[in-house]
């Protein structure tokens, strides 16, 4: 059918579709990449905004583990790219479609997904420090300082670089004596 349209106005609609299909079945990865391919097909399509925002959900959905009692939750201790990558397309739809019909959700969506990218970088550092590592820590740690981290978050950084200059200065104290 994709190949048919090609190149006609219908075209578009059956690339959105093939994504909307990909993800009712429960291929996310299918359907993500459908979404994109209409959008970079079609950018200013008539399904541009659901295809954005449905994109972000794809890639969501991909990271979505469940826990013992069924609740669906964002694991943020592994590999955060699909993470990365669901909040900057959730800022695009934020800044595309200001007035669009899933701001609210896209908004809430990008605040926690930061929140989420923030505390891996934390652990990150943290696990520099645990394992005196100290200049490692510091630099990542400075990394969230620089990011559009939440303030808790960017707290958690400066103590982490505190114990972190801590260690420095004991190492260096140690290697004069």
């Amino acid at each position: 059918m994709r190949i048919v349209t090609a190149g006609t106005r219908l075209g578009g609609e059956v690339q959105f579709l093939l994504g909307e299909s990909g993800f009712k079945r429960g291929k996310y990865a299918e359907a993500e990449s459908h979404y994109a391919a209409y959008l970079n097909t079609y950018p200013g399509g008539p399904f541009s905004e659901q295809a954005v925002y449905m994109q972000a959900m794809s890639k969501i959905k991909q990271l979505q583990k469940r826990s013992l009692l069924f609740k669906t939750y964002i694991p943020h201790d592994r590999d955060i790219t699909l993470l990365r990558e669901a909040r900057v397309l959730f800022e695009i739809y934020i800044e595309m479609y200001p007035a669009g019909e899933w701001i609210e959700i896209a908004t809430q969506r990008s605040e926690e997904l930061l929140l989420k990218e923030g505390m891996h970088e934390l652990e990150i550092a943290s696990f520099y420090l645990r394992k005196k590592s100290p200049h490692s820590a510091l630099e990542r740690a400075k990394r969230v300082l620089d990011g559009n981290y939440p303030d808790n978050i960017k707290a958690q950084a400066q103590d982490i670089i505190r114990e972190a200059e801590r260690s420095l200065l004991q190492t260096e104290g140690d290697n004069e004596l």
